[in-house]
């Protein structure tokens, strides 16, 4: 069942955006096409997500998963433990690739500026590294 409510969500959720995007800028055909572009952007973002984490992500992460076991460990997945990792590595990973539109709009707002990420960009390196070597 949560297969089919997440598979709708996803389905529906362009038009779903495009209904708030209409509602929440009931001015003129500038502001429409505006509101177009960005629905588009966002989606696209997020299938790219979708479709690198179910065609590349995926298949990786489960041959290391079925190579994970040692002798005498055998590797019993049910259905529904499978479908929750998959859904959620899916929709993890769609959101992740919604980062792009996210910045873009911080940046519109004025919260995000060039000069704020150039002063904080050795700090991020930092704390990436950081991060991956704790991993």
């Amino acid at each position: 069942m949560m297969v089919v409510i997440v598979a709708g969500l996803v389905a529906s959720s362009p038009w779903i955006l495009y209904s708030c995007g209409c509602l929440c800028s009931r001015g003129s055909s500038k502001e429409r096409n505006y509101i177009s572009g960005m629905v588009t952007y966002t989606t696209l973002c997020f299938l790219l997500g979708v479709a690198f984490a179910y065609f590349i992500m995926l298949p990786y992460m489960l041959q290391f998963f079925a190579t994970f076991g040692t002798s005498g460990i055998v590797n019993m997945i049910s259905v529904s433990e499978y479908m929750s990792f998959v859904l959620q590595l899916v929709l993890l990973s769609g959101l992740i690739f919604e980062l792009p539109m996210v910045s873009y709009f911080l940046a519109r707002f004025g919260i995000l500026t060039p000069a704020f990420m150039r002063h904080y960009r050795r700090h991020a390196i930092v704390v990436i590294l950081i991060h991956c070597c704790l991993w």
